[in-house]
Order: C-alpha cells, then structure tokens, then sequence
C-alpha cells in the first residue's frame, strides 16, 4: 500500500466532489490521502473500527457482506455450515470505480459489517 496527499484539484475530478465549493474542499484536502492497493489485498476485516470512507479511483473492490435468509421466524442472517448445498455465509458485491465503502464505519464508529 502506498499513500500520497493529494490537493483541490485532485478532489475536483471526483464526482462527489465536484460540486463542492473550493473553501469546503480546502477544508477536506488535509483528511484525504490517495490510496494505492495490489491487488487481493484487504483494505477492511469486518469487526475492525474505521475512521476512514474510500472513494475508489480505479480498478475494483470485492466486499463480503452479511446475507440474509427467510427462516420460519422471519428475515434473519445466515448461519448454515459453509459446506450445505446453497448455504453461504457471505454475498460478494463488487464495487467499481465512482463508488465508496467504509463510510457508515467512519461515520457511526460502529464496527464495519463487511470484509
């Protein structure tokens, strides 16, 4: 992993930060950092504690979330053993480039739900 700063024009190219006024974007330059992953490597083990939202540049995330299941007493997660035939703990998402992950971490400072 590698991070380097980045500035108000940086932030500028991103579509979520494109509307935002330069004084506010001034403001978030110092809390942002431009991240560099190889890949396969885990950014986020659900459990941990995140103080950070990431915006992803480029290139692909895999997020495992959570699946839940229909039982008799309604909506709930899976629990099945990995091995039963259409039993599976986790759904894979994939996330592109545009799209954000960890910021309901960084906002609540609840532990993250996903891996």
């Amino acid at each position: 992993m590698s991070t380097e700063a980045v500035d108000v024009d940086a932030l500028r190219r991103y579509p979520h930060f494109d509307r935002l006024p330069a004084n506010i974007l001034a403001k978030l330059v110092p809390h942002v950092g431009l991240e560099t992953d190889p890949a396969g490597t885990r950014i986020l083990r659900r459990g941990d504690y995140s103080d950070a939202a990431f915006f992803i540049a480029a290139g692909t995330v895999q997020v495992h979330v959570p699946r839940a299941v229909e039982t008799a007493a309604g909506p709930g997660p899976k629990t099945g053993a990995a091995g039963q035939p259409g039993t599976y703990p986790f759904e894979v998402i994939r996330l592109a480039a545009g799209e954000i992950f960890g910021e309901i971490g960084a906002l609540s400072r609840f532990p993250t739900n996903a891996d």
